[in-house]
Order: C-alpha cells, then sequence, then structure tokens
C-alpha cells in the first residue's frame, strides 16, 4: 500500500513538473503561428502594446523566421523575441537608431549559436524589409547596458543568455551586432 502511494505520489509530481515546460512551449509555438500585419497604417503613428507583434525577423542560413514582439517581460519572451522598448526598429520607411531584440536562448534564440559573422538577416516592418548582415559577435557581463545605447547610424542588436549549454541564470549574454546592406520598401 505504501509503495503505491509514493508511485502515485512520483507521477503527480512528474506530470506537474512536465506542466510548466509544456505549457512555455505551447506559449511560443501559438504565438510564433500569429500573422502578423504586412503594413499596418497604425505602427507608423504608434508602436503597439507589450506583447503585441511588431514584425519579423529572417535568419535564412540559420532557419530562423520568428515573430518579434514589443517588449521585453517574461510573458512576452515567452511568446517569442522581444524588441527591448524605447529603442530603434529598423523600418524600410525610417531613420536608423539602435534596434534590440532579446530572446531566450533555450528556445527562441538557440540557433544564434550557430550564426557567423556575414550572415544575412531581415526584419519585416511595416514599410517592407531591411535587410542586414551580423558583423559583431561580444559576450557582455549582463550589467553591461552599453550594448542597448542609441545609436547614430541604423543597426540591429541582438541579445540572449550565454553559454547555451548553462543550467540555470547564465552569467553572461551574448549580443550580435547587424548593419544595413540594403532596404526594400514594399
Amino acid at each position: 500500500m505504501r509503495r503505491l502511494i509514493v508511485g502515485n505520489f512520483l507521477v503527480a509530481a512528474g506530470v506537474v513538473l512536465l506542466t510548466m515546460p509544456a505549457a512555455h512551449f505551447v506559449t511560443g509555438w501559438r504565438a510564433q503561428s500569429v500573422e502578423v500585419p504586412a503594413a499596418p497604417a497604425a505602427l507608423a503613428r504608434q508602436r503597439p502594446s507589450e506583447g503585441e507583434p511588431l514584425g519579423r525577423l529572417v535568419l535564412p542560413r540559420l532557419g530562423l523566421d520568428l515573430v518579434v514582439f514589443e517588449g521585453t517581460s517574461d510573458e512576452t519572451l515567452r511568446k517569442g523575441p522581444g524588441h527591448l522598448s524605447g529603442t530603434a526598429w529598423p523600418d524600410a520607411g525610417l531613420a536608423g537608431g539602435n534596434c534590440v531584440i532579446a530572446g531566450h536562448r533555450d528556445t527562441f534564440f538557440r540557433k544564434l549559436a550557430s550564426a557567423r559573422t556575414n550572415d544575412v538577416l531581415r526584419v519585416h516592418g511595416p514599410s517592407g524589409i531591411s535587410t542586414y548582415r551580423l558583423r559583431e559577435r561580444r559576450i557582455v557581463g549582463p550589467e553591461e547596458a552599453w550594448v542597448a545605447a542609441r545609436t547614430a547610424e541604423p543597426r540591429i542588436t541582438l541579445i540572449t543568455c550565454y553559454p547555451f549549454g548553462y543550467v540555470g541564470a547564465a552569467p553572461y549574454r551574448l549580443v550580435w551586432s547587424a548593419t544595413p546592406v540594403e532596404s526594400a520598401a514594399r
């Protein structure tokens, strides 16, 4: 009888422990299947609210094609990479600046572990597609906020925790900087 109780308890505990990662996966999968409006007129005047889709981030060589959401709250980053509010958005019709996009290393940005200098990066925004190339890879501490500083020239900064195989809260951040190649309004 005692073994039956302990066995049932262990099975129940296993189900509970698996439910959280499964819910996290389902949340991201569902959020990534949303359709991002090709050219929302409202976005030209006002940014979406926290958690709303903002555009798409595509790294063709890595097979990465992700919806980017506005904001970097825990809830938003469960859905996909988040655009750091207050930073530029690489819109083909607008001037430059530093667009910062953050994502979790163990889900959406896992493929950044295989990224290389000169990989093509495309950002689909309200006015079209902006094309960038990854130029510089850095490993920094989490307190190094200068990577998100404003810039005069257009740039995309991708940030995720590092190292990729680390269990728990990672001690560093992987930062990729990308510079524009061309812009083609649609």
